[in-house]
């Protein structure tokens, strides 16, 4: 995945996935503040209608996106799913009541 490439050979509808029609929702399901000085871990807290949307299959998990709400000088990195140390790989946790 790249800017422009969301899979080999498929573009995004607008690079960066900035297109809300054919590349992912326009409301925002969750956010967090980051400072200057923030490493390690971070927590973001979902709607839970979104989360319960994903569970019956209203709405599709294709996924998450994080976007800056400035993209001026911003630079955040985020591990992947395969990282070697698996204390940094991205995880969700949903707490929920029965």
């Amino acid at each position: 995945m790249t800017w422009n490439i969301y899979k080999t050979s498929n573009n995004w509808g607008t690079a960066g996935a900035s297109n809300t029609t054919t590349d992912r929702e326009a409301a925002d399901i969750g956010s967090a503040a980051f400072a200057t000085t923030d490493t390690g871990q971070k927590d973001f807290t979902l709607t839970a209608s979104a989360v319960q949307e994903w569970v019956i299959g209203a709405l599709a998990n294709n996924g998450m996106i994080l976007i800056a709400d400035t993209e001026l000088n911003d630079m955040y990195s985020v591990a992947a799913c395969g990282n070697a140390t698996a204390g940094q790989r991205p995880r969700l946790v949903v707490d929920y009541l029965a």
